[in-house]
């Protein structure tokens, strides 16, 4: 068993930066399917051509491996200093900065390719993928990660034996040690395992309308347990890891509820509420029209 979570440390240690675990990013998905309705269902898999939620969740930081694609890099995150709010962060910000783009306003773009009649099929399929890769990657704690240290990235930990860094450890490797008794079959799909495992634990949660009130929210919350992912890095892994747990399930449980709470609004094409237009106003007041530096489709980019 030590063997199996030492091939996690190094096998996601080096595919892994700036999200969730793949594993992770599929049990959200999951979790997701579970809450949309059949006909939201049937136009999900319409727009990804007959592929699954679960596949596409994973397809943005593939997609980013790629010169057309190396640019949403900017968007798998939103870094911001200790006490500030996401507003807060983006008035501090530089205009080269702000030019950078960033998830939340990424997310609004996704939405508005997706409500756009005239979007084409590759257009709308890309953007759900985005949609539901940011919204996973912004319900990781370190994806709202300090701005000095690369939101953990610089913050070297031993694991198992093995030098990894503190934001991977959020991703994935608390995840693999805490469930290691139910990874056991190599050949099982371990997302849908997990995804049960969270849908178990969390049967008795019932969805409040402020539970999807601003995306800033899903960031504010990623930041609480931000100081003490620090303070406590240098626990055992195992102290560690029951220490957090009961955070990282949450936090990917809720994500599968926000992938579903925006998959059912845009696919029947409800109208935003309006805190999800207060925020995006607010972000105009600040950035201005950020559609036209936050860009959801390829740059080709010609090679010499």
């Amino acid at each position: 068993m030590k063997h199996f979570l030492m091939i996690c440390v190094l096998t996601l240690t080096s595919l892994q930066a700036w999200s969730w675990g793949s594993l992770a990013h599929k049990a959200s998905a999951k979790i997701a399917w579970n809450y949309l309705d059949k006909n939201t269902q049937a136009k999900v898999t319409e727009i990804l051509q007959g592929g699954s939620i679960s596949e596409a969740s994973v397809w943005a930081d593939s997609a980013r491996a790629n010169a057309e694609w190396k640019f949403t890099i900017w968007y798998h995150f939103e870094k911001a200093p200790d006490n500030y709010t996401y507003l807060d962060n983006l008035k501090r910000q530089d205009d080269r900065t702000r030019k950078l783009g960033g998830l939340l306003e990424a997310l609004y773009v996704a939405e508005d390719i997706l409500k756009n009649p005239n979007s084409t099929k590759i257009e709308r399929e890309n953007a759900l993928k985005f949609v539901v890769h940011f919204v996973g990657d912004i319900h990781q704690p370190l994806h709202t990660g300090r701005v000095e240290d690369n939101s953990g990235n610089k913050i070297p930990v031993k694991w198992l034996g093995l030098d990894t860094n503190l934001h991977s450890i959020w991703d994935s490797q608390m995840i693999y040690l805490a469930y290691k008794d139910q990874f056991t079959d190599l050949t099982a799909d371990q997302s849908q395992v997990y995804a049960n495992a969270l849908m178990a634990k969390y049967k008795d949660l019932q969805p409040t309308p402020d539970m999807f009130v601003r995306y800033d929210d899903w960031m504010h919350e990623s930041m609480v347990p931000r100081t003490d992912a620090y303070t406590f890095k240098d626990e055992s892994e195992q102290a560690y890891t029951s220490r957090f747990i009961d955070v990282v399930d949450k936090r990917v449980y809720l994500a599968g509820l926000r992938i579903a709470f925006m998959m059912n609004r845009l696919v029947h094409a409800e109208k935003p509420t309006t805190p999800i237009e207060q925020l995006r106003r607010s972000i105009v007041e600040i950035v201005g029209d950020f559609t036209a530096f936050v860009s959801l489709k390829p740059k080709f980019v010609q090679q010499n």
